[in-house]
């Protein structure tokens, strides 16, 4: 697998990563038998897949719990990235989130650690009255070694200048990137090639949407119809946003995409994780795999030979969707309350 370097880091991570968030079980994704995380977990190592990406609030912190027992003796083989939710900003949260990570994941420093949302300050031109101690708590985690780099997830253009304007050694920047979800394009992917922050992206196959799984929009599970890309009441009363969704532009560009897919001999899923992955602004891609069958299958977007004129095709088809959505990367909240500026 080809390798890329980690943000700003000396970490190489192959091109493809595991996103954990299945690991443990839990309500949103339903059981999960700890021998197959075991077994996903030693054949992606074994294929030189080797960032697993995990947070606190992942299963209440299951996740965490399943991927160290999986890791085992190899966890020196494995880069893993966790994250610490806002609401334990300020020193003695971050830390005390920090050595809850450590002791589920049973590991004694963190290769990459992340806020996992941005604070949220009111009104926005201020900052969040524990923003300075949150980021000096992150730097002094890593002076003491129980994390090797600093990272931020859904941080926006506004968000991600704050924290680097004021010296905070940012390597990489996790964000939302699929061909249904490409506002990062406009604005952060420039921002992050300039300063040398990585991107990790991740639902690059907008859980589950672009392997082909649904043909029509009443087919999507309401716990999966909650982000702007579809009408706000197929959310089941889980939806945060108010609006209308694309949800045409959103069928035609999968129809495009199963066309374009069978024409080349690959599945949809594929298809959209190889287009995904082709930026060098991105690090790592994420992508869940909940057993070994859809780790192999993951697997072979990256031996896909993806050209420049099927790159651009899929552009043009995916093009009405990233027009109709906007170039505000949070697809839950309504653009005027979004989390990331």
């Amino acid at each position: 697998m080809r390798k890329r370097t980690l943000g700003a880091s000396d970490m190489l991570v192959g091109e493809l990563g595991i996103g954990c968030w299945a690991f443990g079980g839990g309500n949103y994704w339903g059981p999960q038998d700890q021998a197959v995380v075991d077994n996903v977990v030693d054949l992606a190592l074994d294929c030189a897949v080797n960032y697993f990406d995990t947070a606190e609030t992942y299963n209440d912190g299951a996740s965490e719990i399943s991927l160290g027992r999986a890791l085992g003796s190899r966890r020196h083989e494995a880069v893993i990235g966790s994250k610490v939710w806002p609401d334990h900003a300020g020193a003695v949260g971050v830390r005390q989130a920090l050595e809850g990570s450590l002791r589920r994941l049973d590991t004694d420093y963190l290769d990459v650690y992340m806020l996992h949302w941005p604070l949220q300050p009111t009104p926005r031109t201020e900052l969040h009255p524990q923003w300075q101690e949150t980021w000096e708590t992150m730097q002094a985690l890593q002076q003491e070694g129980k994390i090797r780099v600093i990272g931020m997830s859904n941080h926006g253009k506004t968000q991600m200048s704050q924290v680097l304007g004021r010296g905070v050694p940012i390597a990489v920047n996790q964000l939302p990137y699929s061909l249904a979800s490409r506002a990062i394009e406009r604005e952060l992917m420039p921002l992050c090639r300039d300063e040398g922050v990585g991107i990790i992206a991740y639902s690059p196959l907008q859980q589950g949407l672009l392997t082909g799984k649904y043909e029509r929009v009443d087919e999507v599970r309401p716990n999966l119809a909650r982000t702007r890309h579809f009408h706000h009441l197929r959310g089941g009363g889980q939806s945060r946003h108010h609006g209308q969704g694309v949800e045409e532009a959103l069928f035609y560009m999968l129809d495009e995409l199963r066309q374009l897919a069978q024409a080349h001999g690959v599945t949809m899923g594929t298809m959209a994780l190889a287009w995904a992955m082709v930026p060098q602004e991105i690090s790592v891609t994420i992508a869940g795999a909940r057993t070994v069958e859809q780790l192999q299958d993951n697997l072979k977007a990256t031996t896909f030979a993806i050209d420049r004129d099927l790159v651009q095709k899929l552009k043009e088809i995916s093009q009405p969707v990233l027009e109709g959505l906007g170039p505000c990367p949070d697809y839950f909240e309504d653009v005027e309350h979004s989390r990331t500026w």
